[in-house]
């Protein structure tokens, strides 16, 4: 059996950057988030926000994610559509529809996964802003993340290329 104790890993050149083969994940960033959200009317409503700095411009940023999902309606709501969205500097890069008809006083639950490729021009070193969205499409019932116990998760990744 062998043994490897390093110390420090140095990069190759002044520019302190360690070449990883294409594949490998470069970074990882888990973001959670518990804090109850509501909407019940269109428009993107921003569950939150999350700030990812890349390592470098040429690899692949993936995101995977899972919302905790209610819905309630009363005799006079009901809930339709509505969507996930995933932005990065402002621009939509995925989106995804979730419907299900629910009328007169009927609550509803679930968990919601997505798993996408984030298409940018990341500037390595700067920071990207990826915001998750909500868009009630059809419906008036208030729909909700994260009423507990449900959170919500989302992991990014840095692929080598």
């Amino acid at each position: 059996m062998s043994t490897l104790s390093v110390d420090t890993i140095q990069g190759k050149t002044t520019a302190g950057t360690v070449s990883m083969p294409s594949g490998y994940i470069v970074q990882v960033l888990t973001h959670t988030f518990s804090t109850a959200f509501s909407w019940n009317s269109g428009g993107y409503h921003t569950a939150t926000t999350i700030s990812f700095t890349p390592r470098t411009s040429v690899n692949k940023i993936h995101l995977i994610g899972t919302a905790g999902h209610y819905s309630a309606s009363d005799a006079n709501a009901w809930s339709g559509t509505w969507t996930s969205n995933i932005f990065v500097g402002g621009s939509m890069v995925f989106s995804t529809e979730h419907s299900g008809i629910i009328t007169g006083n009927v609550n509803f639950a679930d968990q919601h996964g997505f798993n996408c490729p984030i298409a940018t021009n990341a500037t390595a070193g700067t920071a990207l802003t990826i915001e998750y969205k909500v868009n009630l499409t059809a419906g008036t019932a208030t729909h909700q993340l994260n009423r507990s116990p449900r959170t919500s998760e989302f992991i990014v990744m840095e692929i080598a290329q």
